[in-house]
């Protein structure tokens, strides 16, 4: 059994971006959630943006056996950025215009 799969990392253009940021998830009966631009909720049986998920008698991806998926985190227009929440999980939101990173 090999360790880890890793799955290839998307490249989301300004149009793909702006579409996933004003998204509003559903959790798994429907209701949506109070937040726009949830990419990966934390708590998911299954591999997210960012995640990496590790399965008891592992998982079979391409004929092959892996004890692990990791799905990275896509590469995102330059307008947009990553935010973590502890209790939701990973957020894909629009930079604020003309403030600077220190």
């Amino acid at each position: 059994m090999k360790s880890l799969f890793t799955m290839e990392q998307e490249t989301w253009d300004y149009k793909e971006c702006l579409k996933r940021s004003k998204r509003i998830a559903k959790d798994g009966m429907g209701t949506p959630y109070p937040y726009r631009g949830l990419i990966s909720p934390i708590g998911v049986m299954y591999p997210c943006y960012g995640g990496t998920i590790d399965y008891n008698g592992g998982t079979f991806r391409n004929g092959e056996h892996y004890r692990s998926v990791r799905c990275p985190l896509p590469e995102i227009h330059e307008d947009f950025d990553f935010v973590h929440s502890p209790s939701w999980g990973t957020f894909l939101v629009v930079k604020a215009k003309g403030l600077q990173k220190v």
